[in-house]
């Protein structure tokens, strides 16, 4: 994997084509499914705000090796490079 820089500064391993960053909210995600979940009417919604049908949060966040936080399914599990702090 390699490292990617966006102009906003972040700078985040990427994972082929799965990682993505948003260029409207600056966040970045750890697939393109989670990056469409936080689209709301052309709009970014607030990854931590988003719940799952049994009220719990639908997304975490981990650090990945370059500093950079990535939003994921609570569901996910991170490996190699994504492996840092939940």
């Amino acid at each position: 994997m390699s490292a990617t820089t966006h102009g906003c500064g972040a700078r985040w391993h990427q994972a082929g084509n799965r990682t993505s960053h948003c260029a409207g909210c600056h966040r970045t995600f750890s697939s393109t499914s989670t990056f469409d979940a936080h689209r709301r009417d052309m709009q970014c919604a607030d990854p931590a705000t988003l719940l799952d049908k049994r009220g719990a949060a639908k997304f975490k966040t981990f650090t990945d090796s370059e500093g950079c936080t990535i939003w994921r399914s609570a569901a996910e599990m991170p490996a190699g490079v994504f492996g840092g702090a939940a």
